[in-house]
């Protein structure tokens, strides 16, 4: 008979069996190849590097292949661990994000060893000194088609080197109170561009609006908070060529006329359209007339007495107002005639008279299907919304 000592070593000698056969065999190497791609492309980056590479050297050589590394959004990380990231994995990216952190200069120079990316997208950034002609120097050899600049310090010579070395790029967001007006005027160069933004650039003036327009492919503009920009320096867009291939524009913190806004009209193609002023009220937009237009956003108007103006415009499928005072009664009465037109409200103020609120319906949105309340969690940007 077997003494409790020996029957206790049997016992353990057959649970480390039972272990060590348990763990010789990867239940994943049973799947199909389509199968196991199907399971891995559920996961996130950090899943797959906390979660599955640590488990064995097969599952780290899947997790690091380059297909799981082409989109990636760095989120409020250090500037040590993005930098770890980018030497290990930046050859293999087609996409970066950066948001909630700020830039530093040796971050700036790595970017230099992402010599596969397209697109870099750095909108979210805070306000970051690096951010100037050397971080262009760094980028200025790679094959980018998307490149959005957040706060930055690039001055006259980086922009130049810029448009210089980077005629690829097809979409480009862009904003310094640095550069020059003349220096401005090299966007001509991009060639390639069909989507240019242009934010808070205090030398922007008539001549960059001129430049702009030998962009032969550009369908996208947006010119936001531009000072030295005013309705009589657009007129340079109302020309044969820009008018009949522009199909998003946006001209946020400008003042358009009436005469300013009629000539809008002339953009037969147009699908877009944003304004944002306090001064630009419902009659005046009565005056156009576009029958393609099917996004309008306006911010911020202060008399939006009527809503009239949506009878010119037959395709428009939604409107954004964002900030602005508005007839409530007028609102709802375009609502129930309109029932496939979208409504997005966002803040919506009383129209006043005299410094006092002017008498007027509320909004009823459980009566209305297509008016809807719209919730943003920050300042919305782009205005695509």
């Amino acid at each position: 008979m077997l003494s409790v000592g020996q029957g206790i070593d049997r016992v353990r000698g057959g649970m480390k069996r039972t272990h060590s056969s348990a763990f010789q065999e990867d239940a994943l190497q049973k799947l199909p190849k389509e199968c196991e791609d199907i399971v891995f492309a559920y996961l996130s980056v950090t899943e797959l590097c906390r979660t599955v590479a640590p488990a064995s050297s097969r599952l780290r050589a899947i997790a690091y292949q380059s297909k799981y590394w082409r989109n990636l959004r760095i989120l409020g990380m250090q500037n040590q661990r993005a930098l770890e990231i980018l030497r290990l994995h930046g050859r293999k990216m087609q996409q970066l994000t950066c948001y909630g952190m700020r830039i530093s200069r040796a971050l700036c120079q790595s970017f230099s060893k992402c010599s596969a990316l397209q697109s870099l997208d750095l909108t979210g950034i805070w306000k970051s000194t690096a951010v100037d002609k050397r971080f262009v120097s760094a980028i200025a050899s790679l094959p980018l088609k998307q490149l959005l600049f957040g706060h930055n310090e690039v001055c006259d010579e980086g922009f130049t080197l810029l448009c210089n070395n980077m005629s690829g790029l097809e979409e480009l967001d862009f904003n310094s109170r640095k550069v020059s007006s003349r220096a401005l005027y090299n966007l001509c160069m991009l060639t390639n561009l069909n989507s240019l933004c242009l934010r808070s650039c205090a030398h922007a003036n008539e001549d960059t609006v001129r430049s702009i327009c030998r962009l032969r492919k550009l369908k996208t503009l947006q010119l936001s908070f531009l000072p030295m920009l005013h309705c009589v320096s657009l007129r340079h867009l109302y020309c044969k060529g820009i008018v009949d291939r522009l199909q998003t524009l946006v001209l946020n913190g400008m003042y358009l006329d009436r005469d300013s806004l009629r000539k809008l009209s002339s953009f037969r193609e147009l699908r877009v359209l944003s304004v944002c002023h306090p001064k630009i009220s419902s009659s005046d937009l009565e005056r156009v007339s576009i029958p393609s237009l099917e996004l309008l956003t306006i911010f911020c108007s202060n008399e939006m007495y009527s809503f009239d103006f949506l009878s010119n415009l037959p395709s428009l499928k939604t409107l954004c107002l964002y900030r602005c005072a508005c007839s409530n009664t007028s609102l709802m009465q375009w609502a129930g005639r309109r029932p496939m037109l979208e409504f997005r409200l966002f803040a919506p103020r009383a129209l006043r008279e005299g410094g006092q609120p002017r008498p007027d319906k509320t909004l009823n949105y459980k009566a209305y299907a297509n008016l809807k309340e719209l919730r943003l969690m920050r300042r919305p940007y782009p205005v695509f919304l």
